[in-house]
């Protein structure tokens, strides 16, 4: 696969077995990008307008916290659609629930263990491309709709305009 093929994944954080654990796991199957903090990740998703496939945070960065970033960043709406994972120490299951029910995507728990990272991250790419194969669906159907509705009007309109003899 050419790296121009490779979806991107930016990594944010600083911590090095994290970063270390992550560029072994998914260096042969995404292009990485890495920022150790939020401000330059901005730039880097700014940089790559619609090729972010994924953003994976430290949830405690010193510049910011990871909710208050995906908050952030999902009030773009063109940044609603990139998925986050939030690597953390493991967390309450009620926290954790309560962050999901909000929009969070996944969690991965330190220390971090390749197997689950690859499983996790291929399971939000493959739920993105669904999703967007979805969003592409729906946006042609609308398109057919909004003809055939005008055609409707158009036969409607000829038809009032064409007038019977007897009545």
């Amino acid at each position: 696969m050419d790296r121009d093929d490779k979806g991107t994944i930016i990594i944010v954080g600083e911590e090095p077995n994290v970063i270390r654990t992550l560029t072994t796991v998914l260096e042969n199957q995404f292009r990485l990008l890495q920022a150790p903090n939020t401000k330059m990740t901005m730039g880097l998703i700014e940089a790559n307008h619609g090729a972010v496939e994924l953003i994976i945070i430290e949830l405690d960065l010193p510049d910011s916290n990871g909710y208050e970033f995906f908050d952030k960043v999902r009030s773009r709406p063109e940044n609603r659609m990139i998925p986050f994972i939030f690597i953390t120490p493991p967390i309450p299951t009620d926290e954790e629930a309560a962050h999901l029910a909000v929009g969070d995507v996944d969690y991965l728990f330190t220390p971090l263990h390749p197997a689950v990272v690859e499983a996790r991250i291929q399971t939000q790419i493959a739920l993105k491309k669904h999703r967007h194969n979805l969003d592409e669906m729906v946006a042609e159907r609308t398109t057919d709709l909004v003809r055939a509705r005008k055609d409707i009007v158009q036969r409607l309109t000829r038809a009032s305009e064409t007038r019977d003899n007897e009545t």
